[in-house]
Formats: structure tokens, sequence, C-alpha cells
């Protein structure tokens, strides 16, 4: 019966986001994978907002309700849809891999292959693992159990205003300002087994991983990349050593965070390069997402608009960011004597400059955590740095370089540097741009080895 509950709770908010991905649009359906992948997060996302207003009106959460509206919510584009028997055709898979040569054929269906075993073995981690990870059960599912004993978002607050109120009204824990939308899928998860269960309510993270894979094949076969080279991709970026500790070590943001911004800025990227409408609305959705996951998803955010600029105005954006950036360490040389604090992180001029990029390359480059992830991020760069600003890539080098500036001024100026010299935070904060990073190494090969340089536009 818990597995039938648990499979519900999954397949419900996956089903509604996928239903309006591929029968709502007008036109040719979007791909199934690019659905599939793209509707788990629409799907979580309609969930959570329905839980928060839910909430709000004062009513307690019933997980029938609940998924009686996602149910609801799902029906409302296939009732809508003007062809019903185009959105429900399955992909021509033969098809799509009949250019290969055999052994690219064989390679790529023994990596996805490897994939799915991979992900069949973590989902076992979730199912007989408690809620392991620190920060997991110190300040995120805190949250979680306290909303699902009460049945509704009871609020957070710092421990001195929880000593001096009501503690039968409010209550605290190390982060209470930390966003609501983890510990609600947590809840969402507890609400169909009808009990708490620390293991068993992390299944989400399977489903995110999973999701992941699915939208990101799905963007790089859009994007014009070979079906051989997106199972390559696929597989490099699933199987990555820290994207499979966040999902068996269930209960950070970090995979959700890295998931929505990285799958954002595809659709971003496609919308901008095509014109199609319904990757700029995904991006949007995805996007303004960001903040509801994590704090840090307002500096992500952020990183749409430089993209956007090189779009538009390719050489002066170029220009004007280059000389912004200049003048932005500048002025945090001189603001970090004033201690001052952004979103809990007071910059500071004691950062051990030696000791974190120390650090930094360690945990890059020397330790097991991204396998070779990282030194193929530069070696792409360099075999392909002609093509860096070609077209639309131009947008995707773009926000890699905000990334990893924002990253630098966080690491170099602030107290984290602590936390990358002890290397408490330094992979969590990284994580974030793995999928963006992987997206983009995949177009720089194909534009090297299969295309022409193109200028620079936007339809």
């Amino acid at each position: 019966m818990d597995a039938i509950l648990l499979l519900l709770s999954v397949a419900l908010p996956w089903a509604a986001g996928t239903a309006w991905l591929r029968f709502l649009p007008k036109g040719a359906p979007l791909p199934w994978a690019t659905a599939i992948g793209y509707g788990h997060f629409i799907g979580i996302l309609a969930l959570t907002l329905l839980m928060r207003a839910t909430s709000l009106a004062g009513l307690k959460w019933s997980f029938w309700a609940l998924a009686a509206a996602l149910a609801v919510f799902g029906l409302v584009p296939v009732w809508r849809c003007a062809n019903r028997r185009a959105a429900l055709a399955m992909p021509d898979l033969r098809g799509d891999w009949a250019g290969l040569a055999r052994w690219k054929a064989i390679v790529a269906a023994i990596l996805l292959a490897l994939v799915a075993v991979r992900y069949a073995g973590l989902l076992l981690e979730i199912l007989w693992r408690p809620l392991f990870a620190w920060d997991a059960w110190m300040q995120w599912a805190t949250k979680a159990r306290v909303w699902f004993e009460l049945g509704y978002m009871a609020p957070f607050v710092p421990a001195a205003e929880w000593i001096a109120a009501d503690p039968a009204k409010v209550f605290t824990d190390p982060a209470p300002s930390y966003p609501a939308t983890v510990p609600l899928l947590q809840v969402w998860s507890a609400l169909a087994l009808g009990r708490w269960d620390d293991a068993l309510m992390n299944v989400p993270w399977f489903a995110c991983g999973v999701a992941m894979g699915f939208a990101f094949h799905g963007q790089a076969r859009a994007w014009g990349v070979s079906a051989f080279l997106a199972a390559v991709g696929t597989w490099l970026l699933m199987t990555v050593p820290f994207v499979n500790i966040h999902v068996a070590l269930a209960g950070y943001a970090e995979l959700h965070m890295a998931a929505l911004y990285g799958l954002a800025a595809m659709a971003f990227f496609l919308w901008a390069r095509d014109g199609d409408a319904r990757q700029g609305w995904l991006a949007l959705a995805l996007a303004l997402a960001l903040p509801l996951v994590k704090k840090p998803g307002i500096f992500w955010l952020a990183s749409f608009l430089p993209a956007w600029l090189v779009i538009l105005r390719p050489r002066a954006a170029a220009i004007g960011l280059g000389v912004a950036a200049a003048a932005g360490v500048g002025v945090l040389f001189f603001l970090r004597e004033t201690g001052l604090r952004v979103f809990n992180y007071a910059l500071t001029a004691d950062v051990d400059t030696a000791e974190v990029t120390k650090a930094l390359a360690q945990n890059l480059f020397q330790m097991g955590n991204w396998n070779l992830f990282f030194w193929l991020a530069p070696a792409m760069a360099l075999a392909a740095w002609r093509r860096l600003l070609d077209g639309p890539i131009a947008a995707m080098t773009t926000m890699v370089a905000f990334g990893a500036y924002f990253l630098a001024v966080v690491f170099y100026f602030s107290i984290a540097g602590e936390w990358v010299s002890d290397f408490s935070t330094v992979n969590r904060a990284v994580f974030h741009m793995v999928p963006l990073l992987a997206f983009w190494m995949l177009a720089l090969a194909e534009r090297r080895f299969h295309g022409p340089p193109e200028p620079l536009r936007l339809r």
C-alpha cells in the first residue's frame, strides 16, 4: 500500500504538469522527453503553490483533496486540446536514431541503460536510508515535520522571537527564513503515506533526478545535438558523483535548485534562438521559482539579465558587462571593510585567498566529487574557443561567466570563504551551475564539430 500511495504522490503532479506541456500548446506538441522532464517541475511548483494557498486560507491539508485539485489541474489542458491524437502520439525512437552509425547507437543505448541502472540503485538508497544529511534534518525537515503534524504552515521565527512568543503558535530552527518549497515536498509524501516516515518522504528527490535527465536529453535534441551526443551528455550529467549524492542523500534544496536553474536556462536559450513561445514561458516559470527554493535563487534569476542583453546588443553588452564586472570588484574591495551582510553572507577582508584557491582546486579537480566534469568544461571551452560567442551560444557563455563571477565574489569576499576552506559549502554552491555547464559543453561540442559559425540573432 505504501508503494501505491508513494507512486500516486509522485505521478499526480508529474502527470498534471506533463499534460499542460503536451496538450495545451497550439501547433506541434512539445517532444515527449521535454514534456515529461519539465512536466515534473511544473507539477511540483503547482502543488506547492496550492499547498501554500490552502494554508493561507486557514484550511488543513488533506491528501485526497489536494490530489483531486491536481487531477482537475491536469485534465484542463486535455479537455481543451484541439488535437489529442497528435498529443498522444508516441515518439519514433527508431527514426530518432536512424542516422546513427551502428557503434554509436550501441554505445548510446549502453550509456542510457547504465543511467537507468544507477538510478534504480539510488532509489533503493532513498527507500532504505532514513533522513541522514546534516542540513536536511537540521534546517529543512524540521519545518516539514511540524507542518505535517499540524496540517498547515505554522510560522518559523528566530530563536529570540520564539522565546518571547507563544511556543504553541510559532516554531524555530537554525534557519527559520528558508523557503518552504523543499519541506512542502516532504509534507506531500507524508500526507500520501498518512504518517511521518523520514525515509519514504524523500522519494521526490529521485523523481527530480529522473525528470532532470529527461528534460536535459529532450532539450539537447531540440537544440540540434545528435542523438549520440545527447546520450553522452545525459550520461555525463546523470552520473556525476555529487549529483548522485544529492539524489541518494535527499533533503537538501541543491538538487531542485540546480535542476530548475539549468532547465530554465535551456528553455531560455531555445526561446532566444527559435522564438518558441512555449520555451519562453517555461523559462519564465522555472526562473521565477528559483527564489522559492533557496534564497540565492535571486542571484541565479539575475543571471538571465546579462544573457538577455547580449542577445539584444552583443557588442555593446559585452563591453558594458566587462566594465561593470571590473567596477564591481573595485567596489567590493571597499565594501568588504564594512562587514555588509547580503542574505546572511557578511563581506569580509579576512579571506585567505591562497587557501580558498587551493581548496577550490582540490574540490573541483582533485577529489572524486565531480569525476572529470570540471576538467572537461575548460577543455571544451579551449577546444571551441572560436565558438564561445557564436550566435546564441554567446548568451550561454555570458550566463556561465556570470555564475563564475558570482561564486568568486561569494568565495573571495565574504565569510563563505571559510566554508570553502573546510569543504562544507563549496560543492553545493557550485552544483547549481552543473546542468547549465553540461548543456553549454554539449552546445559547444555540436558547434565545434558539426556546425558553422552563426551570427547572433533573435527571431
